[in-house]
């Protein structure tokens, strides 16, 4: 561990690097055949794709990825590209919340519920979503990504929800001062 200058620190950091474990295993283990499949395993075009995001620009370059390997992709991915942009627009807005009177807040609760609600629909979007290779047949990958998204929206769910008792608590004050 220490050759590879991996640490306790370093591995409770979770902004730590992960090539680092990874190096240190693929070392530790360089004839652990289970090791070697997992690693193996993520070295194909999936390797290729950019941080799971609310981009419709990356869930397009995935779309590219999957159908430009091997086994290619077919599937309707409109509904997603739609929600997706909708959320990059929605994001933006969301993001830039800024000090608050109480109709300040209300908008503020608006745009936080719409975005909530885009969450929601694109969450159902993914769920829904049935990728096939060219042969018909499942396609796995695009799959596990699609549940990285609705991980994803899951999370920022839940901080949404955070998001939406704060709101309500500052009009409640404001209303009540």
């Amino acid at each position: 561990m220490h050759r590879l200058n991996l640490s306790q620190e370093v591995l409770e950091d979770p902004n730590a690097s992960v090539a680092k474990v990874k190096d240190f295993l693929e070392t530790k283990y360089d004839e652990d055949i289970e090791v070697k499949r997992y690693y193996e395993q993520d070295k194909g075009w999936i390797s290729k794709i950019p941080e799971i995001d609310f981009s419709a620009r990356n869930w397009l370059i995935i779309i590219q990825l999957a159908t430009a390997a091997e086994a290619g992709l077919i599937s309707s991915h409109n509904d997603i590209v739609k929600n997706l942009r909708d959320l990059e627009k929605k994001e933006s807005a969301y993001l830039k919340l800024k000090e608050e009177t109480l109709a300040e807040i209300e908008t503020k609760m608006r745009v936080a519920q719409e975005y909530r609600g885009l969450l929601m629909t694109s969450t159902s979007a993914f769920s829904l979503y049935t990728p096939q290779k060219s042969n018909q047949e499942p396609h796995d990958d695009m799959v596990v990504i699609a549940q990285r998204y609705v991980d994803l929206i899951e999370n920022e769910l839940l901080a949404m929800n955070a998001v939406m008792i704060a709101l309500e608590n500052k009009k409640n004050k404001l209303e009540d001062a």
